[in-house]
C-alpha cells in the first residue's frame, strides 16, 4: 500500500473542483476580440439585415424623382392648359398626376423602412444566402463554387451615407449576377473579400 501523498493537484481532483482552464468551456476559451468586424455570423443560423442607412438614402432618392416628376407634370399641365385643351381632359389629367404624386410621396416616406425589413443575407460553410420581397418573396442561395468573382459599387447618394452595393458574378445559375443594395461599405468591401477567399479555398479543394 502507498502512503497518502501531499500532492496539491491530487487533493483538488479528489475534492472535485476543476482549475480556471478545466472549467473554462469552448466559448471562454475564444479570443472574443478575434470576431470583431468578421463577415461570417456567430450563429449561421440568423440572418441579417441590411444597414439603416439605407433607408435615408432611399428616401432621398425617391424624393428626388418626386420633385423631378412634380416639376415636370406642372409644366406640362401648364402648356396644355395654355394650348387650349379641353376641360374635361384637363380634369382628368389634373387629378391623375395628383394621385400619382401622392403614391410617389407615400412611397419616399413609408416603403423604404418596409423594404429594409424584408431584405436578410447571412455566410455559412455552404455560400451566401439572400431574402428578399415584400408580396413576393424570393430566396437566393449562391453555393461557393458558382461564384466567379464580387464587386462593389457606390452611387453618389451611397457615398453620402456611406453604405454600398455588393454584386456577385454567378455561373450556371437561372441569374448571372446577384446584387445585394444597403450594405455598409465597409461591411460589402469585407463580404467580397470572403467571397473571394471561401471562392478560392474551394478551388484548392
Amino acid at each position: 500500500m502507498q502512503p497518502p501523498t501531499n500532492d496539491p493537484q491530487n487533493k483538488a481532483d479528489s475534492s472535485g473542483e476543476q482549475s480556471p482552464m478545466n472549467s473554462a468551456g469552448p466559448s471562454d476559451l475564444i479570443d472574443q476580440g478575434s470576431a470583431i468586424d468578421t463577415p461570417v455570423e456567430p450563429n449561421p443560423k440568423d440572418f441579417r439585415s441590411i444597414d439603416p442607412r439605407f433607408i435615408p438614402a432611399e428616401r432621398l432618392a425617391s424624393l428626388v424623382q418626386l420633385i423631378v416628376f412634380t416639376l415636370g407634370s406642372i409644366i406640362g399641365f401648364v402648356a396644355m392648359w395654355l394650348s387650349d385643351a379641353d376641360q374635361v381632359f384637363l380634369i382628368l389629367a389634373a387629378v391623375g398626376l395628383t394621385l400619382v404624386c401622392l403614391s410617389l410621396l407615400w412611397s419616399t416616406i413609408f416603403w423604404p423602412p418596409i423594404e429594409h425589413r424584408h431584405i436578410k443575407w447571412k455566410l455559412s460553410d455552404v455560400g451566401l444566402e439572400i431574402r428578399r420581397g415584400v408580396f413576393w418573396k424570393k430566396e437566393i442561395a449562391i453555393p461557393w463554387a458558382r461564384a466567379q468573382h464580387a464587386d462593389v459599387s457606390q452611387g453618389p447618394l451611397q457615398r453620402m451615407f456611406e453604405i454600398g452595393s455588393l454584386t456577385i458574378h454567378t455561373a450556371g445559375t437561372k441569374n448571372s449576377s446577384v446584387t445585394i443594395d444597403g450594405l455598409a461599405h465597409e461591411k460589402a468591401v469585407a463580404l467580397r473579400d470572403e467571397i473571394i477567399r471561401q471562392r478560392k479555398e474551394s478551388d484548392v479543394v
